[in-house]
């Protein structure tokens, strides 16, 4: 239970104390304990009732007298506060699996995995040799020991991605099934391939660096991430359109973040789908994606409105609608089904 939420019901049982208003009740005949259920948010301030379903001690009992019904307004004032002030979390049970990119480690993704827990989240953060085998081998070896973690809390089961991650997901979700499957967030993922695997495959190196799986990323149809096709299940894509390596952005047409286009970023039956000022290495870290990440497993969709405090700062902002980010038409062409290509 979060501090803000002990300081409340601890300032609450002080104020009964003080008053000394426990001769009559306005509670259900026979209630002495309230057992405050987890997982459920109050949409204002609760009746004596509808409290006992509040988000406030997660499954604690706390004792209380019987008391008057002015008691019973206090104490649902301040569990309003708290519930307003605290953001929504996510079930105890679910989990979330983190997978690295290319040439990356399970370091990469530590930002993230710290948020989502902070999130209520069970988060298993997988390390796994990218440059060491083919995409089928890495999925197959190494997915599905986190998802046996994952399933042992009972609830759903997450993935949030990076670059390659993304891949392997499609290819374990597209030979696997998971009974209790979540959603799936990818971030800057070379969903249709990347022309810089097309174009610098053949070089001295790549293939060294790289390793098989990387050279099975192109764009040809042929390619890993050609051949798995759509998806049908909730995918939330995050790819940004500022590149900090201007040589591989010269081999990539149109907007890219400096490893993959805007355009090969998307998914056939994607979710949703959002652009990001930042450039591929980096997006995992970025707080407005760790932000909107959290937003569309919840959700399942991203959330494009800007802060409170932008609003505040900005009226006119506000009146016409602006976004901090790029909602972008999860349909090229701008058709609201997300299915149809």
């Amino acid at each position: 239970m979060s501090l803000l939420k002990r300081l409340s019901v601890a300032l609450v049982l002080r104020i009964d104390k003080f008053l000394g208003q426990n001769q009559s009740a306005d509670i259900p005949t026979g209630l002495t304990h309230l057992h405050l259920w987890p997982g459920t948010r109050a949409g204002g301030l609760p009746s004596p009732q509808s409290l006992v379903r509040s988000t406030a001690l997660a499954g604690e009992e706390v004792s209380v007298s019987r008391t008057n019904p002015g008691l019973w307004r206090v104490i649902a004032f301040f569990f309003g506060v708290a519930t307003l002030l605290v953001p929504a979390c996510a079930s105890a049970s679910d989990c979330v699996i983190l997978l690295h990119g290319l040439a990356r480690t399970e370091a990469s993704m530590k930002k993230m995995a710290a948020a989502l827990s902070g999130a209520g989240y069970q988060v298993v953060n997988v390390d796994y040799p990218s440059r060491a085998h083919t995409v089928e081998r890495l999925a197959m070896a190494y997915v599905p020991g986190a998802v046996a973690t994952c399933s042992k809390a009972q609830g759903k089961t997450h993935f949030v991605t990076h670059s390659m991650g993304g891949i392997l997901v499609r290819y374990y979700l597209a030979h696997r099934q998971i009974e209790q499957l979540g959603k799936v967030v990818m971030l800057s993922p070379p969903n249709r391939g990347s022309e810089v695997v097309d174009k610098l495959r053949d070089w001295p190196g790549f293939s060294a660096f790289n390793g098989p799986a990387g050279q099975e990323l192109g764009t040809d149809r042929n390619s890993v991430p050609n051949r798995l096709g759509s998806v049908d299940y909730p995918v939330g894509i995050i790819t940004g359109n500022v590149s900090i390596n201007p040589i591989l952005s010269w081999l990539i047409p149109g907007a890219d973040d400096g490893k993959v286009s805007t355009e090969r970023a998307k998914l056939e039956g994607m979710t949703d789908f959002l652009v990001v000022p930042h450039s591929h290495p980096l997006t995992m870290n970025s707080d407005e994606v760790i932000r909107q990440t959290v937003f569309f497993l919840r959700d399942g969709r991203f959330n494009t409105r800007p802060p409170a405090a932008f609003l505040v700062a900005n009226p006119e902002a506000a009146a016409s609608g602006s976004k901090t980010t790029q909602k972008v038409p999860v349909d090229a062409t701008d058709n609201p089904d997300p299915r149809r290509r």
